[in-house]
């Protein structure tokens, strides 16, 4: 008689909830704020969030343009929406005199210590992985979240979707902008 073993369940991505997002952007100086809000309201890859520029955030189409040089792995050009709440974001921010959206000469996932000193939960990828959690909730299409994401169909439908409820999801994309902890 021959035997299967069974299926090991596919062990879903951490993400934040709304509150720990909050809690996140609260415990980091204020220059880092905006990076993660777009990792986190957009999906951006941390990489992706380090190396954009002012120039490829389109306030008026509400679109980040994700260069297929800063994009990776797929080295695809993708146009990613830009959702209220990071509009409101990035109407606020400071332009940077080089163009960079996001401070340069340090990594936002060296930010894990400095979060964690201040007793705040840091997940790595954990802000681009809660975006496809969330994203998929609202949208109920994984199609449309791996273009907004840069992924597979597949990679979105196993690990994001149906993952969270939709009232988690509109309390995600209501993360506003604050100056202050």
């Amino acid at each position: 008689q021959r035997t299967h073993a069974l299926p090991v369940p596919k062990k879903r991505p951490p993400i934040y909830s709304p509150p720990e997002f909050r809690a996140l952007l609260a415990a980091v100086a204020p220059e880092w704020r905006l990076p993660l809000a777009i990792c986190g309201l957009a999906g951006l890859r941390t990489c992706e969030a380090e190396r954009l520029l002012w120039r490829e955030v389109k306030l008026g189409k509400r679109l980040i343009e994700v260069l297929p040089e800063n994009a990776k792995n797929t080295g695809r050009r993708r146009l990613v929406p830009i959702h209220p709440a990071l509009m409101t974001w990035l109407r606020k921010a400071d332009l940077a005199p080089d163009d960079h959206v996001c401070p340069q000469g340090v990594r936002i996932d060296n930010l894990a210590k400095r979060v964690k000193r201040k007793g705040v939960k840091w997940v790595k990828n954990g802000l681009r992985h809660s975006y496809g959690s969330y994203r998929c909730a609202v949208v109920k299409s994984a199609a449309q979240v791996a273009l907004e994401m840069g992924n597979s169909e597949g990679v979105v439908r196993s690990n994001y979707l149906d993952y969270v409820e939709r009232g988690q999801a509109t309390k995600w994309f209501q993360t506003g902008y604050f100056s202050s902890p």
